[in-house]
């Protein structure tokens, strides 16, 4: 490239087509401000930032589709030939950004590259592409898990097991709703546990 006197690169396509590190080998060999990188999220927005990178204005302007490589390619010798930007498209509507661009230019004649089936006559009559789907709402959050149910404990304590009714109270708190009063800490059936241990309100 150095014998050919290039002192500026332009790469086209996002890191995908044209690697990081090709892109950084240029940058080191030519310095990083004579390299620039034209690209899009896709191959249709891709070609928009190559022609808005080399065009301020383009009377006639080539649409190809971006389905396939054929027409755009061959139809670049004209386009070329013409000074002229070529996008590629949709081959059944043109993408909002594209009619955009083509006001900027102050485009007058479009040709199209490729019969109908390559592009409908919904790109002559210039038909916009429906705007993307909203993106889905987010799942609710999955409901909380049910509380495991614990073991039956038997009868294996009573009050003289707990030092405080806070204690026995939360161990009759646990069990009762699964198996009723297994430890006979309530005995007059009112939801209250060993109501004579220190603590009780």
């Amino acid at each position: 490239m150095a014998s050919l006197g290039i002192v500026h690169i332009t790469v086209v396509g996002g890191p995908a087509a044209v690697s990081a590190a090709i892109e950084s080998d240029f940058d080191r060999v030519f310095g990083a401000a004579n390299v620039k990188r034209l690209s899009g999220a896709d191959r249709y927005l891709t070609s928009s930032a190559i022609n808005r990178g080399s065009f301020t204005s383009s009377p006639v302007v080539y649409l190809a589709t971006g389905t396939g490589f054929a027409d755009a390619l061959a139809g670049a010798a004209l386009a070329g030939r013409d000074d002229a930007a070529l996008y590629v498209i949709p081959g059944n509507c043109v993408p909002d950004y594209v009619i955009s661009d083509l006001q900027a230019l102050g485009t007058t004649r479009r040709i199209l590259l490729g019969g109908v089936n390559a592009q409908s006559p919904a790109i002559d009559a210039m038909t916009p592409c429906a705007p993307p789907p909203a993106p889905a709402a987010p799942a609710p959050p999955a409901p909380p898990a049910p509380p495991s149910i614990p073991a039956n404990p038997g009868d294996i304590v009573n009050c003289n097991s707990f030092s405080t009714w806070s204690a026995a109270q939360a161990w009759f708190d646990t069990y009762y709703p699964y198996y009723g009063d297994v430890g006979r800490l309530d005995g007059d059936n009112n939801g209250v546990a060993c109501q004579s241990l220190p603590g009780h309100p």
